[in-house]
């Protein structure tokens, strides 16, 4: 035969397998693409989400900063409204906010009221004011941020001082170092190479690690061809960035000013593993078009033409030619397989007036087979939705009715009750059923004693499964009244380890209608009962825990207040005519009560006065009230329930903070004490000097105590 004409012909087995060769390698090179596409979208995505949580990061580090500050300064604003002293004020503000370098009290007409700078004397009168207008209408006012009058970025914020009746008086003015704000957000490390920096809305860059080009008034639209709005706007950027290379970029806008921080990551780096694994890929398909190439080659010299007089000496038994025999004198297996091909002509003719037989036997077997496998598959569906069943519920009483309801349903019988042993093992109790027998049961207790009563009885006590039918030699009669057309019955034992907890009953109409098939079902249900419950046992004694612990910690919290409050005698403070008093004693107004019962806003309106009381609420324990008293009778609107809320929440946290913190300076003193008495003792050299030393220490220590050291002597 000629091999080439072979290979090359349409529709022969060479021609098919040169075809596959080709298309193999046509999919091949296809699903490189295709990788390498997913792999590099999958590549940006992963970037961009990181880039997008790193400068959310940032903004919201910024954010926080500017909120404390503009907070201080609002409530410094307030108190400056009421009081004689604001130069005191000022100082305050400054020891509390250390990127404050000056504070300034302004008058509407330029003149400093009061003025604090840590450095140096201000001006006493400012003759231009571009604040004046917006803090005016009420408004925070925060300036451009200058490099050139202390070298480091400073930046004006301004907001209104108003009279008791909102009246605008004054502007405080702070002048802000950012620079305690701008190096952690600008020193984030993106990568091994990303940056962090600051622009504002025209593109002026404000922050950046390399502060030369801050100072030089670098505009990072002139660098990147893009707005900052347009950066933060679009979901994934790519352009040239600060450091000269091309990055892969996000931005956020910072909730205060107009200004923006931006993240860039060097698109190198961020495709650096989409690269490596591009390299991978190319190298595997050089290697599996060889393998291909290869496998075809041998298959269509060793294996098509052999296969193809095999193909000849099969259409010839076809056509009834038994007695043309395939040529073939390898030593390899065709040659083997031609021998038995030989072989099997020869027999064929009287292996024809059998074969009808030989097929219905057949035919019967596939049957058969194929019944067990749907019985089987049918059992692991059945396992698989109770399964789902059991671990969608951890509450006990929901989920064993669950359980009895998908056994029964699933197993076709009219009965199925789950029984857990008492805390002394003597009896199995129904705990569940479906049946409207079993909850007759269920309702007045129903129980059997373990190892004697029943089939459950002796389930539990023995540990093993049982089958009760009232067929055949064991036959048994089944009288329960509540469960009259019972027939048959299987019981399994519910155990952890060695230790049976219960036992899955199930009850049939149908005689003789369990078998071990069934045995092996419900007891993979058994197991899956036995860890449900368990688990259900387990989160039940984990909330158990967790409830306790939050009643001690509230029990803690409320003893360490009413200590607080028993050794210091401060009930708090009220602010009246522009002064603020201390509180010798409680105040029991009926608001103040109402707030404190209820823990929640109480609001009491009377013809000439009206009260917001908001309660102190410090993880879940009220510790006090935040008491505001009108003389008049109005309404009060949400924005007033919501600061008066707000400054609640910061009193309680900052208190808390306070307590804390003094607890912890009265310990370190204390043990501070202890180690100076100790030290001088040790520095004794006798036992007089020491006893000595211990009673002077203690003397010094408390103060118009009679302190004595007495050894005793044993007879």
């Amino acid at each position: 035969m000629n091999r080439q004409g072979f290979f090359g012909q349409p529709g022969t087995l060479g021609h098919q397998l040169s075809q596959q060769g080709r298309l193999l390698s046509l999919i091949a090179v296809l699903a490189l693409l295709t990788l390498s596409v997913v792999g590099l979208g999958a590549s940006l995505q992963n970037t961009e989400r990181q880039l997008n949580e790193a400068s959310a990061s940032a903004a919201l580090t910024f954010n926080v900063f500017m909120n404390n500050i503009q907070g201080d300064l609002k409530a410094t604003s307030d108190a400056l409204a009421t009081t004689t002293n604001p130069e005191s004020l000022l100082i305050r503000t400054l020891n509390r906010q250390p990127a404050i370098f000056e504070l300034a009290l302004v008058d509407p007409q330029g003149k400093v009221i009061a003025q604090r700078r840590r450095v140096g004397i201000g001006d006493q009168t400012l003759t231009e004011q571009p604040w004046l207008e917006s803090v005016r209408a009420g408004n925070i006012y925060i300036g451009p941020v200058d490099y050139q009058q202390y070298g480091v970025p400073f930046v004006d914020i301004a907001v209104p001082v108003t009279d008791a009746k909102g009246n605008f008086i004054a502007s405080l003015l702070s002048r802000t170092d950012l620079t305690a704000l701008w190096n952690p957000v600008i020193s984030l490390k993106i990568g091994n190479t990303g940056y962090v920096y600051i622009a504002d809305e025209p593109g002026q860059l404000l922050a950046y690690r390399d502060s030369r080009l801050v100072k030089k008034g670098l505009n990072i639209q002139e660098v990147t061809g893009r707005s900052p709005r347009a950066i933060a706007n679009s979901s994934l950027n790519v352009y040239k960035g600060l450091a000269g290379e091309t990055v892969i970029a996000a931005g956020k806008p910072l909730g205060i000013a107009t200004w923006y921080v931006f993240v860039e990551q060097p698109i190198r780096e961020a495709l650096l593993f989409f690269g490596v694994i591009s390299i991978f890929l190319f190298m595997l398909l050089l290697f599996v078009g060889f393998l291909v190439n290869g496998v075809i080659r041998f298959i269509q010299f060793r294996i098509a033409a052999p296969l193809r007089l095999l193909q000849a000496g099969a259409e010839n038994l076809q056509q009834g030619q038994f007695q043309n025999r395939i040529a073939i004198q390898t030593k390899d297996e065709f040659g083997e397989l031609a021998e038995a091909f030989n072989l099997m002509a020869a027999q064929l003719e009287t292996m024809i007036g059998t074969l009808e037989q030989r097929v219905a036997e057949r035919t019967a077997e596939l049957d058969s087979a194929n019944r067990k496998n749907t019985d089987r598959a049918m059992r692991l569906r059945t396992i698989a939705e109770i399964g789902n069943t059991i671990t969608s519920l951890e509450n006990l009483d929901e989920l064993l009715p669950k359980i009895t309801q998908r056994v029964s349903e699933a197993l076709g019988v009219y009965h199925a009750g789950i029984f857990l042993l008492d805390p002394n093992g003597e009896y199995a109790v129904l705990r569940a059923t479906n049946s409207a027998g079993g909850l007759k049961m269920l309702e007045r207790g129903h129980r059997l004693k373990v190892g004697q009563v029943g089939i459950v009885g002796y389930v539990t006590g023995a540990g093993k499964a049982r089958i009760a039918l009232d067929v055949g030699e064991d036959a048994q009669f089944f009288n329960n009244p509540d469960l009259p057309e019972t027939h048959s019955e299987l019981a399994l034992p519910l155990r952890i380890g060695n230790q049976v907890i219960g036992a899955l009953d199930v009850q049939s109409e149908q005689p003789a209608a369990f078998g071990e098939d069934d045995i092996e079902l419900l007891s993979i249900v058994a197991n899956q009962v036995v860890i449900a419950i368990q688990n259900a046992r387990r989160f039940q004694d984990a909330q158990e825990s967790l409830k306790e612990a939050e009643s001690l910690y509230q029990q803690f919290l409320r003893q360490e207040w009413k200590s607080v409050i028993d050794e210091q005698k401060h009930y708090g403070y009220r602010y009246s005519n522009a002064s603020a008093l201390q509180l010798r004693e409680p105040v029991a107004s009926p608001e103040i009560l109402e707030a404190t019962r209820s823990g929640k806003i109480a609001i009491i309106q009377g013809k000439s006065q009206s009260h917001l009381a908001i309660p102190i609420i410090l993880r879940g324990q009220t510790i006090g009230v935040l008491d505001v008293q009108v003389n008049e009778d109005r309404p009060w609107d949400q924005d007033e329930i919501d600061i008066a809320q707000a400054v609640a929440e910061r009193v309680a946290l900052a208190t808390e903070n306070a307590r804390l913190l003094e607890s912890s300076q009265n310990q370190a003193a204390r043990e501070r004490t202890i180690g100076e008495i100790t030290s001088k003792i040790g520095d004794s050299v006798n036992l007089r000097n020491v006893l000595q030393t211990a009673v002077e220490e203690l003397g010094r220590i408390l103060p118009g105590s009679d302190v004595v050291i007495q050894i005793e002597s044993k007879k």
